[in-house]
């Protein structure tokens, strides 16, 4: 494969397939690497950041159920609403290890090793089983109902966040007595 990419160019359209998929998959270990990051050395807290990931991967499950809908759509929207639940139990059971420190620029926290195992391993799942079988409907599900499950995770570890957050503040707050 990398050989292939090597003699690639987007302007040959025999191999343009190959030079986008490999753009594609630079930039999945980018965004990869770089969330891997940020989640264990740390990160600024705010409400919006850790709110925003589980939003976008709502809108991604409900665009990906109704755009890929397969033959059942309604035992569809059950399952990832099941799996929704369960990601949100998972992400709130295994957020517990989120560390709070301070900085000189604010509150930081670094993300539960577990979660960000998970949704590598999801993620990962997701872009290969697109990658590998794109026009495969059982494929589609798959991808759809992992996508539910990371929806939960991070919702779940999200909602640990901020209550952890609330005790760091409340810890660092002095006595009113």
């Amino acid at each position: 494969m990398f050989n292939t990419l090597l003699q690639a160019s987007p302007a040959n359209p025999a191999t343009a397939n190959t030079w986008s998929s490999g753009i594609f998959l630079l930039a999945i270990v980018v965004l990869v690497t770089a969330r891997l990051y940020r989640g264990s050395r740390g990160t600024r807290f705010s409400v919006s950041r850790i709110a925003r990931l589980p939003a976008i991967y709502l809108l991604l499950t409900l665009f990906y159920i109704f755009y890929y809908n397969g033959s059942n759509l309604y035992m569809e929207i059950t399952v990832s609403v099941l799996l929704i639940l369960v990601g949100l139990a998972a992400g709130f059971r295994y957020g517990g290890s989120t560390e709070f420190f301070d900085k000189e620029n604010g509150v930081h926290y670094k993300r539960a090793p577990y979660v960000m195992v998970f949704w590598l391993a999801a993620y990962s799942g997701r872009v290969l089983l697109e990658m590998a079988f794109p026009a495969l409907s059982l494929a589609q599900l798959a991808v759809n109902l992992l996508l539910a499950f990371s929806t939960g995770l991070l919702a779940g570890e999200s909602t640990h966040i901020y209550r952890k957050y609330k005790e760091h503040l409340a810890a660092k707050a002095p006595n009113a007595h």
